[in-house]
């Protein structure tokens, strides 16, 4: 069915949404990375795209000439759906390939490759999980990002979820070129195409996934503006209206806040028109800040709202070590030593490194920003992420504590501190050995053959050959070598994620010096023995 016909099918119901805020989300693992969302009218369900933001730093490039270049890179990207029970509903595969014109190019933190999928489907309450992987680097980097969706239904009238975007065009269809936003300003509908100023017919498209309703949008996926020499702030979404005339308007505050920025603009509307926000925000001052857009009738009665929080000069912006202020609280070099090696499990490097470098009095700031962070639900008096780390913490230090250390530095309680108890533990005492069936099955998962590369370019030769099988024989034979010890006890570790089978993690430990010391000696998940 066609969008226009589904959406005039709508009810019309005067209601002022403001959906939750999910996103951007920072990826854990050895491959740093962003993902973010957006929600819009599809043509059967709701439409939701997610964004995807790749460091170049974060990657291996090569070249065939290091003098000359060009140089390049490639990821490899595995999205999952899961619904509300933990169910795996989608699962899709792809990579991509960088390039870059200079080494400097290909190593700078702020130079980094966007992407996006979106898919259809009905109203409700989502996880999804987005897995990236560099199969050039010598450890086969991967991170990952787990994105809650609370995937609505649009009605009459209303506003789509809100599009931080990093570059932002107009679009002649009938010359196919587009041209920069270059003023402030908001720009609508149909006469998006003639608003733009006349700067330069370019040709320039772009990749067409980013092309929406009238304009070219290059995501933001980080909602942070850091370049100092950007002045323009751009936020995409959609307008789902009756015909007729309507007032759009903004409204932007500051963390303290006060309002930095508004305007208000008549629109006549065609039904399902695409907008644009332009924000000339040269004069305003580091932080964070939080955009509202609004839909009032022609009376000044709002029927929609949307809110979209973003800050400038974010803690990624410069090479230094962030700014912060004093507690008047002094955190001594032992205090930093011990914490630093209780965060490292789910610290960035960039996290580690700032609180390292920190003066003592801002040290207990950082942290207390680095739980912030990670708190899922920041408008709860608790962090419910941070009492179930130290819960896992308790529990390390009381369980696998030896002789020589507290737990931290065990194999058990580094595999405990990443992804917590496990939900099936199989214990095998001396002289019984340990039969596992199938000890390659879900080791080899629908990401890690992707990352079975051995060209270049994201060639994938997985598969050809034979080369997949040679792959799973020689885990499988290293798997059976460590187990031919068989006097040593066994201890093997099993994890239920969602998605069933092919989602189970398992991880085996075997006591090599008889005192209860158990060190792993095989897992499914690739980089964790």
């Amino acid at each position: 069915m066609n969008k226009r016909v589904l959406f005039a099918l709508c009810c019309l119901t005067l209601v002022v949404p403001v959906a939750a805020q999910f996103g951007p989300a920072e990826s854990t693992g050895g491959l740093e990375f962003t993902v973010d969302s957006a929600q819009f009218l599809g043509e059967e369900n709701t439409l939701v795209e997610l964004y995807y933001q790749v460091p170049n730093s974060e990657l291996l490039f090569q070249s065939n000439d290091e003098e000359t270049g060009p140089w390049w890179a490639t990821y490899v990207v595995r999205l999952e759906l899961l619904n509300d029970r933990g169910q795996v509903i989608y699962r899709k595969s792809w990579s991509n390939d960088v390039q870059a014109v200079s080494k400097a190019q290909a190593e700078a933190t702020e130079s980094y490759s966007l992407d996006t999928s979106g898919f259809e489907i009905e109203p409700g309450l989502y996880e999804a999980r987005v897995t990236i992987g560099d199969p050039n680097s010598e450890d086969k980097l991967t991170g990952e990002v787990l994105l809650p969706l609370e995937v609505e239904s649009f009605v009459t009238p209303d506003i789509s979820r809100l599009q931080m975007a990093s570059n932002a065009r107009t679009i002649d269809e009938a010359a196919l070129t587009t041209r920069p936003i270059v003023e402030p300003g908001i720009y609508f509908g149909a006469g998006s195409n003639t608003a733009a100023p006349e700067v330069g017919e370019d040709g320039f498209l772009g990749d067409d996934s980013f092309i929406k309703l009238g304009f070219f949008v290059a995501p933001r996926p980080d909602r942070s503006l850091n370049n100092q020499s950007v002045t323009m702030l751009y936020v995409y979404g959609e307008a789902y209206t009756l015909l007729g005339d309507y007032e759009l308007g903004y409204e932007v505050y500051n963390a303290p806040g006060t309002l930095v920025g508004s305007e208000t603009k008549t629109v006549s509307t065609t039904g399902f028109d695409g907008l644009m926000l332009a924000l000339d925000v040269s004069e305003w001052e580091k932080g964070a800040y939080e955009l509202e857009l609004y839909l009032a009738d022609s009376s000044g009665a709002e029927l929609a709202r949307r809110i979209l929080s973003f800050d400038i000069g974010g803690a990624e912006a410069s090479a230094e070590p962030i700014e912060v202020a004093s507690t008047g609280e002094v955190m001594t070099d032992t205090e930093l030593a011990q914490t630093l090696r209780e965060i490292a499990f789910i610290a960035t490097e960039r996290e580690l490194g700032d609180l390292a470098s920190a003066p003592p009095d801002k040290r207990w700031l950082l942290v207390e920003r680095f739980w912030e962070k990670r708190d899922p639900d920041p408008n709860t008096p608790v962090n419910e992420v941070k009492i179930e780390y130290y819960n896992r913490l308790a529990y390390v230090r009381n369980h696998f504590a030896t002789g020589y250390g507290d737990g931290l530095d065990t194999d058990r309680g580094r595999i405990y501190m990443i992804f917590g108890p496990p939900d099936e533990t199989t214990e095998s005492p001396m002289g019984s050995g340990m039969l596992v069936e199938n000890p390659t099955e879900s080791g080899l998962g629908e990401l890690e053959s992707g990352l079975n590369i051995t060209g270049t370019k994201g060639v994938n030769t997985a598969g050809v050959g034979g080369e997949s099988m040679d792959t799973e024989d020689q885990i499988s034979g290293e798997f059976m070598s460590n187990l031919m010890d068989l006097e040593k006890a066994h201890l093997l570790w099993v994890y239920y994620r969602a998605g069933g089978e092919g989602n189970i993690m398992k991880f085996l430990f075997q006591d090599r010096t008889g005192y209860g010391d158990y060190d792993i000696i095989w897992s499914t998940e690739r980089g964790q023995y």
